[in-house]
C-alpha cells in the first residue's frame, strides 16, 4: 500500500457511534419508490443511486451495515404506514356513492 494512503487512512475520523438507523440509507429508498410510481427509468436511476450511497455510507465509515439496513427498514415501515393512512383518508373523504332504488 502506498505510504500516502497508509496516512490517509490513519488519519481517518471514522464515526465510532454511527447513528441507527442510517437516514443516509433511507431518504433514497423513499426517493426512489415515490418516483418508481411516475416513471421507471428515472426510478431505476434513484435505486441504483441508493445502492451506491448504501456502499459509500458504509465504506466510508460513516455507517455500519446494521444502521444501512435499519434505514432501509425505517424507511419501508414509514411509506407503508403512510399510503395507509393516504389510503384511509381518501376512503373517507370521497362523497358517498348515491343508490340506485331497487
Amino acid at each position: 500500500m502506498p505510504s500516502s494512503l497508509v496516512w490517509l487512512y490513519s488519519h481517518h475520523d471514522y464515526n465510532l457511534y454511527a447513528a441507527f438507523p442510517s437516514l443516509h440509507a433511507g431518504f433514497p429508498v423513499v426517493a426512489a419508490a415515490a418516483v418508481w410510481r411516475q416513471s421507471r427509468k428515472a426510478g431505476t436511476v434513484l435505486w441504483v443511486w441508493a445502492v451506491i450511497v448504501w456502499v459509500v455510507v458504509v465504506y466510508l465509515g460513516e455507517h455500519y451495515v446494521a444502521d444501512v439496513i435499519g434505514g432501509i427498514v425505517y424507511a419501508v415501515i414509514a411509506m407503508t404506514i403512510a399510503r395507509s393512512l393516504a389510503a384511509r383518508f381518501l376512503r373517507r373523504a370521497a362523497p358517498p356513492t348515491p343508490r340506485s332504488p331497487a
